[in-house]
């Protein structure tokens, strides 16, 4: 039954329902007259129990959906994650390259199309999580039937730190948002990093001064990345030998971010800091 049939018969039972009946006599003596609440009391106690058993209705019904749509989430998560492990497990260890750009960043046709061939030319395994296709940009025609076996364009929800943490894995492809950056450094993955809204570009050059990673840079003279530019900094990362240091260099980082006491010291004296200098601002 829906919400709006069950309201309907729970305001119909109530406006049909007879008024309570006086009590009976205990006794054969007379008993004195009690005085009879309005009619206007009477709707008002209707009406305020009427209202209460709707309001039970909803945060019924609110909570039974709430418990469904919980419960439907688990079983969509579960099975995208045995879809994606069992294509990560057909290929080989750390070989392939994680790309994901975040739910915030809008990106121009253009961004996709030269990105979708930057990773097509190295012929290095992907699996490109793309959450946002929609009319405005596509993959360039042809693209997943080139790339099949080798790259896997992902078109919805992924459990984001699950594909990091599998072993196939070996770097990721970044907008740069720092709790981005900070979840796959606790993996030990090295960065490629375009980067496009805000802070995105500071965090980038963070990152590459600690060489966990690249910068992929952008084409004069339309600051524009291009498949060429993409391509050359994938091979760095996940082929050239010259790239090994950044892998290295993002596992002795790992070491630092999953480190939880360490991190929780240095929050413990940020707030420390601030106590004893508050009146010095």
């Amino acid at each position: 039954m829906s919400w709006s049939e069950t309201r309907e018969k729970i305001v119909s039972e109530l406006h049909h329902s007879a008024p309570p009946s006086p009590p009976a006599a205990t006794s054969s003596q007379p008993q004195p007259l009690q005085p009879q609440p309005t009619l206007e009391a009477v709707r008002e106690g209707r009406e305020e129990e009427r209202n209460s058993r709707l309001l039970g209705c909803r945060l019924s019904l609110y909570l039974s959906k709430k418990k469904d749509r919980e419960s439907l989430a688990k079983i969509i998560s579960f099975h995208c994650w045995i879809s994606i492990r069992e294509w990560l497990e057909s290929q080989n260890e750390g070989s392939v390259l994680y790309v994901a750009l975040g739910s915030e960043v809008s990106l121009s046709q253009k961004d996709v199309t030269e990105l979708a061939l930057g990773l097509e030319l190295p012929e290095v395994p992907f699996f490109w999580v793309l959450r946002k296709l929609s009319e405005s940009f596509q993959v360039p025609d042809g693209f997943e039937e080139r790339v099949k076996g080798r790259g896997n364009v992902w078109k919805g929800w992924a459990p984001q730190l699950n594909i990091p943490n599998h072993e196939s894995v070996g770097g990721f492809l970044t907008h740069c948002g720092w709790s981005s950056c900070i979840e796959e450094l606790m993996f030990g993955h090295p960065l490629i990093m375009p980067s496009f809204l805000v802070d995105q570009g500071l965090n980038a050059r963070v990152m590459e001064d600690r060489n966990v990673g690249i910068e992929i840079p952008r084409n004069d003279p339309d600051r524009s990345y291009t498949r060429d530019l993409v391509a050359q900094c994938v091979r760095l990362i996940m082929v050239e030998n010259e790239g090994k240091m950044f892998g290295e260099k993002a596992k002795e980082m790992s070491g630092i971010f999953r480190d939880r006491e360490l991190n929780d010291g240095y929050v413990g004296n940020f707030i420390d800091y601030l106590e004893n200098n508050r009146h010095n601002c």
